[in-house]
């Protein structure tokens, strides 16, 4: 009984231990949008997840829609339209703050809270 017990902790922690690799590795790996968002939801509800690796999901994310959007502009309407360059403005502001994140940590700030950076920087 001791086995089965032993043998189903490890399957689950083998399972556990694959789980998050589509977002711990420090490139984004282009699984299907349902899988990204999954993991993207399970790394939330964990509560350890890093800015910089949720934000390159979330951009990931974001620019698939987008571009699986804009391929098929001509059937939507205008409000759809305006909310793809919602989407887009989206993406540029988050792009931006990473890019202002690894331009402090690069002069040695440590511990960087997103929400302090502002847009003027």
């Amino acid at each position: 009984m001791a086995t089965k017990s032993l043998r189903r902790e490890r399957s689950i922690s083998t399972a556990a231990s694959t789980l998050p690799t589509a977002m711990t590795s420090s490139t984004v790996h282009h699984h299907s949008i349902p899988y990204t968002i999954f993991m993207y939801k399970e790394e939330l509800r964990k509560g350890t997840a890093e800015f910089m690796r949720l934000s390159k999901v979330k951009l990931h994310l974001t620019d698939t829609l987008i571009t699986k959007t804009i391929q098929n502009i001509s059937q939507y309407d205008v409000a759809e339209v305006i909310t793809i360059d919602q989407q887009m403005v989206f993406k540029k502001r988050l792009f931006s703050k990473m890019h202002k994140i690894r331009k402090l940590e690069k002069m040695g700030l440590k511990h960087i809270d997103p929400n302090q950076i502002s847009e003027d920087l």
